[in-house]
């Protein structure tokens, strides 16, 4: 069964690709629980501007939050675009800061990296499970 290349070289590529995948998204994935862990303090923000980009299927737009701790002034530049656009300049959010590094934080409302890792996460471990299984699917096909 395995002296095949149809059946080693799928099953193969699958399960490093997948195993791959699955590894560096649970890695991005605690890495962001931490960082989310240590943002203990909250205030409340608001968009403050809607950035635009340009691609062949039109228009994208990415966020940009402002909020106040202790006076000063900080903004967070969200990581995601999307189309069409999730939030207008003006709308409320609420932004969870680390205390003690009050440029460190996120808007729960801004859940686009999270959703997007978790996608990645369900597409490694669908090829990790195909390529574990391809050489007893090919064999019974057989």
């Amino acid at each position: 069964m395995w002296a095949e290349p149809v059946v080693w070289i799928p099953a193969v590529s699958m399960t490093i690709g997948g195993l791959i995948t699955v590894i560096v998204c649970v890695v991005l994935l605690r890495r962001r629980r931490r960082f989310r862990d240590a943002c203990t303090a909250t205030v409340p923000g608001i968009v403050s501007e809607v950035r635009e980009d340009y691609d062949n299927d039109g228009t994208l737009w990415s966020p940009v939050f402002s909020y106040t701790v202790d006076g000063r002034d900080h903004t967070l530049a969200s990581g995601t675009w999307s189309r069409p656009a999730r939030f207008k300049e003006g709308d409320a959010v609420t932004v969870h800061y680390d205390p003690f590094q009050p440029d460190h934080a996120w808007v729960k409302e801004d859940r686009g990296g999270t959703i997007l890792l978790f996608a990645f996460l369900a597409a490694g471990s669908l090829n990790l499970i195909v390529g574990l299984v391809w050489p007893f699917l090919w064999s019974a096909l057989q």
